[in-house]
């Protein structure tokens, strides 16, 4: 266990398993104030991220609107995203080749009620 330990160390140089005390003459409340701000600039949106979201409600949108304009749209944001490094940039082309086969199926159903 110990030598797990020290590798985990080495590689990271931590002191793995141990808890930090706050340095003498700070007090805890600065310590708190150290973690709060690490905590702060760990909740950032990351690269890529504002693509996949607009790619998202771009392909919900073609469902009911444009869907030969809009989910094309959604796949090009999707791919932008996964080439920022957002992981979830695949799922939003899914999403999005999804939004154009429902929004052609919507847009035919209608037609075919009023034809016959």
């Amino acid at each position: 266990m110990h030598a797990a330990v020290d590798a985990i160390n080495q590689a990271f140089g931590t002191n793995a398993g141990q808890v930090e005390e706050p340095a003498s003459g700070t007090g805890a409340l600065a310590h708190y104030g150290a973690v709060m701000e690490h905590d702060v600039t760990s909740t950032r949106a990351r690269r890529g991220q504002g693509f996949a979201v607009a790619g998202v409600v771009v392909a919900a949108w073609a469902v009911f609107i444009f869907p030969v304009v809009l989910a094309p749209i959604g796949m090009l944001l999707g791919a932008v995203a996964m080439l920022c490094g957002e992981r979830r940039g695949r799922w939003v082309i899914a999403l999005a080749v999804l939004g154009l086969a429902l929004g052609l199926l919507l847009n035919a159903l209608p037609q075919h009620f009023v034809e016959t």
